[in-house]
């Protein structure tokens, strides 16, 4: 299978997926207000001192919280990224017998293998999720409980097992 683009050049073109403005303005003000005790006279009183270093690390704090979550948001959303390369490579390999659509079997991957995906998923949601036996002639997806007349293909005769 061909791939156009990968996951890692896609991401570096992309720096727009955590919001680092508030980071950034954050720290601003944390360097204003550091900028502001250098130009404090010397004169100036114990107090005046120790609420503007209270309020320096008041911003720090802000910063590394939200740093701490931009972090958080930019690893889930490289989590779905991942996800959704993985499917859209499946989706390359699937073998369509009528309405279904089927992983290749091992041995020959024109063939189809095991139960169908879900049409309703796929199509609706993006997603792969695999139908499962209800009975003898019908399968149940396991997400959103839709069932269909599906068949399970074993692997073609002849095949490694």
């Amino acid at each position: 299978m061909t791939t156009f683009w990968s996951f890692a050049a896609y991401k570096s073109e992309r720096t727009d997926l955590v919001d680092f403005a508030t980071p950034i303005a954050i720290a601003k003000q944390a360097l204003d207000a550091l900028q502001s005790l250098r130009k404090i006279e010397k004169a100036l009183d114990q107090a005046t001192l120790k609420a503007e270093l209270a309020e320096v690390t008041s911003k720090m704090a802000d910063v590394r919280m939200a740093l701490l979550e931009a972090r958080e948001e930019a690893g889930a959303k490289d989590a779905e990224i991942a996800r959704l390369l993985k499917e859209f490579e499946a989706r390359a390999d699937l073998v369509t017998v009528g309405q279904f659509k089927y992983y290749p079997a091992a041995s020959d991957r024109s063939k189809p293998f095991g139960f169908p995906i879900c049409p309703r998923c796929e199509q609706i949601e993006g997603r792969i999720v695999l139908l499962r036996e209800a009975d003898l002639r019908h399968a149940t997806c396991p997400h959103c409980k839709t069932t269909y007349r599906a068949w399970y293909y074993n692997e073609p005769a002849g095949s490694p097992a």
